[in-house]
């Protein structure tokens, strides 16, 4: 028996990927799959023309799934005694540098040369541990730029292959069901089934609340940009992939806009009647199309615009017929030194301004002003359905709010029915906090518990 079969047969039986050529039983080859425990930090090259010549910048991706490394190899017929082992590694796309590749094929001949036993095992075994060593790279491999979406896509497939062969049970319909039929949510991880989804979504799109359209999982929830916690809204792209019908992924998008829009006290209505448009701002942009919307809310823009500027500018144009015409009048433009409007108006204006600001609380989620006729300080937002403390305005879990009001050393401790002689103490010292001040209701909220704390030493 020739020494190579002895030699092939036990490595098969450890790697049954390894096979035979149908012409040549000695030309092997071996498909190693690149299956990383830690993520492998994939540096980008992008074009120079993008930060002129000589600078040379480097988009940063980390992944665990790579596509796999094509190993041939041939046993020449002195092999082992007289003849080294011929390695040829490629992958596809070209994503491991030549050099590296270079010396995975010349580990074979070294292994040779020291006149080492078994040397396919070895090899095979030695190319196997390679991937979890991330071939040596302790800094990331540097890889242009071409290669990055092909490069991430092929994750995204072997992340998804992998999903859809597993069995998930819903949290909502408490089934069990095969990861095809299930929605991993991009945002937050969590799994549902795709017909559980479809009806919440598509049942709160119908109601018109647009707001809901959030994680099913009740304990689900971000950080805001003021620091409260909010339920992040899904975006119309991950709705299309979870397979909804276009329309009412559309009629949402356009909904959520609009509702943005109706809430914000910068923008204006067109003064014509037969026209439901609304006034120009950078913050809500022409709704591009659904299916790039991908990030958090595309239905309007970070790109903010001060309310008070808008304001200040009496100046409009209707985002839909595009006529001019004055915020404060309601004609059409008239200049900037035409008076418009009675002195009476303007105080009414001012007073209604300064009632809402100095008797009424922000929704921590979506800013509407919330004032409390009665009852106890744990509110529910009209426009948003966000749970919050009418006190401090911290953000409260929808399930069980109540502990908020009972954990002992804060601010709000035992005060979910407190006398609204505190709300009106707290509105007096609203007033003496400047309206622009950082951090406003803060300042408000520390000065009113100073006050408290020295009442209680006393």
């Amino acid at each position: 028996m020739d020494e190579r079969d002895a030699e092939i047969e036990v490595c098969q039986a450890i790697w049954p990927e390894l096979t035979q050529g149908q012409e040549d039983p000695y030309l092997l080859n071996l498909v190693v799959d690149v299956e990383l425990n830690d993520p492998l930090e994939l540096l980008f090259k992008e074009p120079e023309t993008v930060h002129g010549e000589g600078n040379v910048n480097y988009v940063s991706e980390k992944v665990k799934y790579l596509p796999p490394l094509q190993v041939a190899i041939a046993l020449p017929s002195g092999y082992p005694e007289t003849a080294p082992p011929q390695v040829s590694i490629s992958t596809t796309p070209s994503w491991l540098p030549r050099e590296k590749l270079q010396e995975l094929e010349d580990l074979a001949f070294s292994l040779w040369k020291t006149g080492t036993s078994d040397i396919l095992y070895c090899y095979i075994e030695r190319i196997f541990e390679q991937p979890q060593d991330h071939f040596g790279y302790t800094s990331g491999i540097k890889i242009g730029s071409e290669l990055r979406l092909s490069l991430l896509e092929f994750q995204a497939s072997v992340i998804k292959a992998a999903f859809d062969a597993s069995t998930i049970a819903c949290t909502v319909c408490l089934e069990r069901k095969s990861g095809a039929e299930c929605y991993k949510l991009a945002r937050c991880g969590h799994v549902f089934c795709k017909g559980c989804l479809h009806d919440f979504y598509t049942a709160m799109i119908q109601e018109g609340s647009v707001q809901s359209v959030t994680c099913p999982s009740p304990d689900c929830h971000i950080l805001s940009a003021s620091g409260g916690k909010v339920q992040p809204s899904i975006p119309p792209a991950e709705l299309l992939d979870m397979g909804m019908e276009p329309e009412t992924v559309q009629r949402y998008a356009y909904m959520k806009r609009k509702k943005a829009i109706d809430s914000d006290r910068s923008i204006v209505r067109c003064p014509r009647t037969w026209c439901d448009g609304s006034s120009r701002s950078k913050k809500y942009p022409p709704m591009k199309d659904i299916a790039e919307m991908r990030e958090l809310d595309e239905t309007t823009t970070t790109e903010s615009t001060s309310s008070d500027e808008a304001l200040n500018s009496k100046i409009a144009i209707c985002d839909k017929c595009e006529l001019t015409f004055c915020r404060r009048c309601k004609k059409t433009w008239h200049g900037d030194f035409a008076f418009c409007g009675t002195s009476e108006e303007a105080a009414a204006d001012l007073a209604s301004m300064e009632f809402i600001q100095q008797h009424s609380c922000e929704c921590p989620s979506c800013g509407s002003a919330i004032t409390k006729s009665s009852g106890c300080n744990h509110m529910v937002c009209f426009n948003c359905r966000t749970h919050f403390c009418y006190i401090c305005g911290t953000w409260l879990e929808p399930g069980n709010p109540y502990p908020h009001f009972n954990t002992l050393g804060t601010q709000c401790y035992q005060q979910l029915w407190v006398e609204e002689d505190l709300i009106e103490r707290k509105t007096l010292v609203r007033r003496r906090v400047p309206d622009r001040a950082p951090n406003f209701d803060a300042q408000v909220n520390a000065i009113l518990m100073e006050q408290l704390r020295l009442e209680d030493e006393q």
